[in-house]
């Protein structure tokens, strides 16, 4: 089963979508969010996938898959 999320965010304060080591990106927030919930227990057993571009900006739409 796959599961689907669409994203709205406010970007601002954070230094694009895609995890970059020691700074604060919203896939960073939504996978820990996701597992400290327990909606996400393995990362790679999901596969999970996203696309997404932010930079400091933010997005009214995005989507993920897990």
């Amino acid at each position: 089963m796959r599961i689907a999320l669409k994203l709205a965010y406010l970007g601002t304060e954070y230094y694009g979508y895609q995890i970059q080591h020691g700074v604060p990106t919203i896939e960073g927030k939504l996978l820990k969010a996701l597992k400290e919930t327990g909606a996400l227990k393995n990362l790679s057993k999901a596969r999970y996938s996203a696309a997404g571009r932010t930079e400091g900006c933010s997005c009214p739409r995005s989507g993920d898959s897990l």
